[in-house]
């Protein structure tokens, strides 16, 4: 009886598939691991291109004929951003910390409209729900959260180095990019690329963090007219949970309408139905009408992608890493749609694949090489 071997094709495939793996498990060791530094090099990465982006649009403007200097634009740009960062952060902290101190009174509240929920159903009909035990895991994400704050605010100085050194080395890249292609065509089309993926990243960061603020800036006046309380915390929820899509604006909603149904449940019920619509109003007019029309939908992500890098960045790096989930698999959803030989995996990131067709042009597929040679 003769064994059959497994052809060279097929040993390759093996020891392919178990580089890959062990390749992927180094990864994922190296950023847990790696936490305390590589968290405040991400988050200084996301800086410097909203950085760069307001910058790129001062210099951009002509107004009379007059343009602004690139330096002049490049500070007022580092100005505006750390300004709004640290009044933000002032004021949030604040704001966090007595929310959590008062969390045990609402605690109360919430069991005293369960009972009244209670009475209202018929006979025999209970809700068996242990609030404390909800209470207290919200309690203990908060804090886990609160904490996450307290070390970016901590590693603040680290960031801020971070990105002074990327500011200053975006002007020296076209240099070393030039001594890594000495050839002409291969520096044009290194160029066209790394300027492509540059500056769709610098559009997708631009747009989102403009409307993420506009929406944070609305949802913050609806809540300080209706008098909700820690109304700066909410925003600045809603502020970076819009980054996120579909679960983000859900939960953005959510949390604030709970605070109202908190406050007014036993009073004044119609100012939770009010808030909560106009939340929700305030939601669909940004994610639904002003948003795709200055960002479109070619950076559109599956939604169980979505899933999968909320709970993948949130397992390694905690709530602050589920908060930048999605712009880094945008960001890295633009890098391998721009190479033609790793567009295939962005169409597996995207919702259909047919935007990245239209936007980056036709997909190689993965297995075209071995096909050509057999």
């Amino acid at each position: 009886m003769t064994s059959k071997k497994p052809s060279g094709a097929v040993r390759t495939s093996i020891l392919n598939i178990g580089a890959a793996i062990l390749i992927l498990t180094a990864v994922v060791a190296a950023l847990a691991l790696g936490r305390p530094f590589l968290l405040p090099l991400v988050l200084a990465i996301v800086v410097w291109y909203v950085i760069a982006s307001l910058r790129d649009f001062m210099s951009g403007l002509n107004i009379a004929g007059f343009r602004m200097p690139r330096w002049v634009s490049l500070l007022l740009a580092m100005g505006v951003i750390g300004s709004i960062a640290y009044f933000v952060v002032n004021i949030v902290l604040a704001s966090f910390s007595s929310l959590l101190g008062d969390f045990s009174a609402y605690s109360a509240d919430a069991n005293r409209l369960l009972a009244l929920l209670q009475g209202l159903l018929p006979e025999g009909l209970t809700l068996d729900i242990n609030l404390q035990d909800q209470f207290d895991r919200i309690l203990g994400i908060a804090n886990n959260f609160a904490g996450q704050l307290r070390l970016v605010t901590q590693n603040l100085v680290i960031v801020v180095i971070y990105v002074a050194f990327m500011l200053v080395e975006d002007q020296r890249f076209s240099s070393k990019l030039k001594h890594l292609f000495p050839r002409a065509d291969d520096y044009s089309r290194a160029r066209i690329m790394l300027g492509t993926i540059s500056r769709k990243i610098q559009a997708y960061l631009a747009v989102k963090t403009l409307m993420s603020l506009i929406t944070a800036v609305l949802a913050y006046i609806i809540l300080l007219v209706f008098d909700i309380n820690y109304a700066p915390v909410w925003a600045m929820l809603v502020f970076f949970l819009n980054f996120i899509p579909v679960v983000g604006s859900i939960i953005a909603v959510m949390l604030p309408a709970a605070m109202a149904v908190l406050q007014f449940w036993d009073g004044s019920a119609w100012v939770i139905l009010v808030v909560t619509g106009l939340l929700i109003g305030v939601q669909q007019l940004v994610g639904s009408f002003l948003e795709p029309r200055f960002l479109g939908n070619s950076l559109n992500l599956s939604p169980l992608i979505i899933l999968v890098s909320l709970s993948f960045w949130g397992f390694l790096w905690g709530p602050v890493g589920m908060l930048i989930s999605v712009p880094v698999t945008v960001m890295l959803a633009i890098i391998f749609a721009s190479v033609p030989a790793t567009r295939w995996i962005a169409v597996l990131l995207s919702q259909n694949g047919d935007s990245v067709e239209e936007e980056f042009g036709p997909v190689v597929a993965p297995v075209a090489g071995r096909d050509a040679q057999d």
